[in-house]
C-alpha cells in the first residue's frame, strides 16, 4: 500500500503525510516540480518514514511526495517510486501482479522486476 499526497504548502504536506502514514513507512520519495519551468528541479529517495525538515519547498514549486510500503517482493532502495525514463515520472499507487510483470518483461524485453517501471 502507499499514498501520493501533492501539495505548494509544507504544512499541508506534513499534515497529510501524518494522516496517511498508515498506508506505509518503507520508503519515500518527494519531488519538487517548478512550475514556471515545466520540469521536476529535484526528486529525493530514501528508506524510512519521511523526514519532514528536509521538505523544503522552493517559491513556484508542487511537492509530491509518496510514501511506500511495496506489496511486491523487490524492496531494495532502487525501486523507491517515482520510476523515471527520460522526461516522464510515475508514481502508482497499485501492484502488478507476478505473471503480469513476467508477460510485460517478456513483451518488451526488460531486465527488472520492479512493477513500477514495467508499468511504463
Amino acid at each position: 500500500m502507499c499514498s501520493i499526497i501533492g501539495s505548494f504548502s509544507k504544512e499541508k504536506i506534513v499534515e497529510l503525510c501524518e494522516l496517511n502514514a498508515y498506508r506505509g513507512q518503507h520508503s519515500h520519495s518527494f519531488s519538487y516540480y517548478d512550475i514556471e519551468r515545466n520540469d521536476f528541479t529535484e526528486i529525493r529517495r530514501a528508506p524510512g518514514p519521511i523526514n519532514y525538515d528536509g521538505i523544503n519547498i522552493p517559491d513556484n514549486h508542487y511537492c509530491i511526495v509518496h510514501m511506500q510500503a511495496p506489496t511486491t517482493e523487490v524492496k531494495d532502495n532502487l525501486s523507491i517510486h517515482p520510476a523515471i525514463i527520460e522526461r516522464d515520472v510515475l508514481w502508482h499507487n497499485g501492484i502488478l501482479k507476478a505473471k503480469e510483470i513476467e508477460r510485460l518483461k517478456a513483451k518488451y524485453q526488460l531486465i527488472t522486476n520492479w512493477d513500477t517501471y514495467i508499468y511504463y
